[in-house]
């Protein structure tokens, strides 16, 4: 087994440490059930997926989240974040951690968002990149993003993303490229219980990435989450329970070659949107 697992090991430590730079990636267990879409909706990590929804948030929240890639405990990563909408400058700010002792990284994030109009949300995220590898001098990097969120009407939803929008890189055995992505989503509320999503991701000088999410509430308590997206392709599954201050969002998705990925949130309510 030992001589089996061990290309797998160093595929997924690539694949999530080299070419899954934490800057970009999606973070909260509700929006990787979703396909890894989360420009659209409000689901506690907003600073770090879109930090135009700050603003459109109804309460302040504070979220726990943690997932292990293909059951790796060397890949895991975990964040938590606080934001409150209620000011007339919307803000948050939250730490994400992802790695092992020999490559690490950790994302230091804030964020503000102003509601423009009644159906234009319009922030700006700052965060610091901190990276680590094992006898290396570790490298931080200030990175800008900017995020938009529009209702066009009662049921159609527009979004936008952009992620390092000052082109930071960062020098350890190599000069290492961070990422340039642009992602663009809609979603269609089809019922009160059934919302569609859907994202494109582009990377600069590499291929886009498209993603396909469902939600569908069951009552008031649970709501079931779908989602398919390629490049590589992942199917995933999550479902959520809440109560008056609390969520909880456990989730899976699948990749092809890896496996299996787990993750679960913790959402608690301080305090109403005023």
């Amino acid at each position: 087994m030992k001589t089996h697992f061990l290309p797998l090991l160093l595929l997924g430590c690539w694949h999530h440490c080299v070419q899954g730079q934490i800057i970009g990636q999606t973070f909260g267990a509700e929006c990787l059930s979703l396909a890894k879409i989360g420009t659209l909706s409000t689901t506690g990590f907003e600073v770090f997926n879109n930090p135009a929804l700050i603003a459109k948030n109804t309460h302040t929240s504070l979220s726990l989240f943690h997932t292990t890639p293909y059951f790796q405990k060397n890949l895991a990563q975990a964040g938590i974040c606080f934001q409150n909408p209620g000011y007339k400058l919307p803000f948050g700010f939250g730490l994400i951690q992802q790695g092992n002792s020999y490559f690490n990284q950790q994302l230091i994030s804030s964020g503000i968002a102003k509601k423009l109009s009644k159906h234009l949300y319009l922030g700006a995220g700052f965060h610091y990149l901190i990276t680590q590898q094992f006898q290396i001098p570790s490298r931080g990097n200030f990175i800008g993003t900017l995020g938009m969120f529009f209702q066009l009407n009662e049921k159609w939803n527009l979004s936008s993303h952009i992620i390092n929008l000052n082109g930071a890189s960062y020098a350890l055995e190599r000069t290492e490229i961070i990422p340039t992505l642009i992602q663009l989503g809609s979603s269609f509320q089809y019922n009160d219980q059934l919302i569609f999503y859907a994202e494109m991701e582009q990377v600069l000088k590499q291929q886009s990435t498209s993603k396909l999410g469902l939600k569908y509430q069951l009552n008031d308590q649970f709501n079931l989450l779908f989602g398919y997206k390629n490049n590589p392709q992942q199917p995933s599954f999550g479902a959520s329970y809440k109560s008056k201050k609390t969520k909880i969002i456990l989730g899976t998705n699948h990749h092809r070659f890896l496996g299996f990925s787990s993750f679960v949130e913790f959402q608690f309510v301080i305090g109403q949107k005023k």
